[in-house]
Formats: structure tokens, sequence, C-alpha cells
């Protein structure tokens, strides 16, 4: 179970990678709170925090989905 619960971790965060390198207006991408942390305690409930630096805002507040 420990493994497939890294598996779907690692899935997730290759899809936002993936994402990410798909948006041009995207610079960076920073993962905070306890996903950030290797050796913290996570479980299904634990969300994945995602601050983006972006080169402009405006298609991303006119577009909200």
């Amino acid at each position: 179970m420990l493994f497939e619960q890294h598996q779907k971790q690692q899935n997730i965060m290759e899809q936002l990678i993936r994402w990410g390198e798909g948006e041009p207006l995207l610079r960076a991408a920073i993962l905070t709170s306890s996903r950030a942390i290797p050796q913290a305690q996570t479980d299904a409930f634990s969300d994945y925090d995602v601050i983006l630096i972006l080169t402009n805002i405006q298609t991303f507040f006119a577009d909200r989905s």
C-alpha cells in the first residue's frame, strides 16, 4: 500500500510538471506545505499547494478553469 501511495504521488507530480511545461506564461512552480518536505507524513488528504510564478496573471484570472 505504501508503494501504491508513493506511485500515485509520483503520478500527480508528473502531471503537474507536464501541465507546467505546456503553459507559456509559467516561469516557476513552487511546491509548498508538507508535500515539499521529503520525510513528512502525508496521507490521501494531504493536498498539493503550488505557487505559480507567471509573466502575466490576466489569462489565469479571466479563465478560472
